[in-house]
């Protein structure tokens, strides 16, 4: 889905506010108490395919 294409969806769906999160190689998933220490997928800023890649963000969000 393209930007436009969700915005339009957004839009049909009369959402008053809605928010587009990055999801590219930089990306972390966190679980606690994951191995991996929480990490569960495979963020590639080292450029391996490993848990080692994530990247140092301000940017969070917490479901709890």
């Amino acid at each position: 889905m393209t930007l436009s294409e969700l915005s339009e969806l957004m839009l049909l769906l009369r959402c008053r506010d809605a928010v587009n999160l990055d999801g590219g190689g930089s990306t972390t998933m966190w679980i606690n108490g994951k191995p991996f220490n929480g990490i569960v997928n495979m963020p590639c800023d080292n450029k391996k395919f490993d848990h080692e890649g994530e990247r140092a963000v301000s940017d969070i969000l917490v479901i709890r």
